[in-house]
């Protein structure tokens, strides 16, 4: 592939960066993996900035563990998330089928097998059965 010279020399420049955090991936923890899924969930119709807000909020309230029903941190209008309630029952699905989407993702497939796996997820589909925002 001929790349323009300087897109090579700025990877170059950036290359043990680059490799270094694609390595930092292999050795992320199963506490990560799942607060990043509670982030993909709430980012639809909703701000990324947001998201991350609340994701922070989930992790230093322990969401994870104590399993509560997070809709008054989704819907606070400091970090207002669209569709709180929906993705609130969506969280707590998370947290129910977490060890099941951990197995997913140490599957030794390609991204796109697991992401056929993963699209198909119970979680998901389970969570659309409940009425919007009610």
């Amino acid at each position: 592939m001929n790349l323009p010279k300087e897109i090579i020399n700025t990877y170059n420049k950036f290359e043990k960066i680059i490799i270094d955090r694609l390595n930092s991936f292999k050795n992320i923890n199963t506490e990560f993996i799942f607060y990043e899924f509670c982030f993909c969930i709430m980012t639809p119709q909703s701000s990324a900035k947001n998201a991350w807000k609340v994701q922070n909020k989930l992790i230093e309230k322990d969401f994870k563990n104590k399993k509560f029903y997070p809709v008054d941190i989704l819907a606070n209008k400091n970090h207002y998330i669209r569709f709180h309630n929906i993705k609130a029952k969506r969280l707590l699905n998370a947290i129910d089928y977490q060890k099941r989407l951990n197995e997913i993702l140490q599957l030794n497939l390609n991204q796109y097998e697991k992401r056929t796996k993963l699209v198909g997820f119970e979680a998901f589909n389970k969570s659309r059965d409940f009425n919007r925002n009610k």
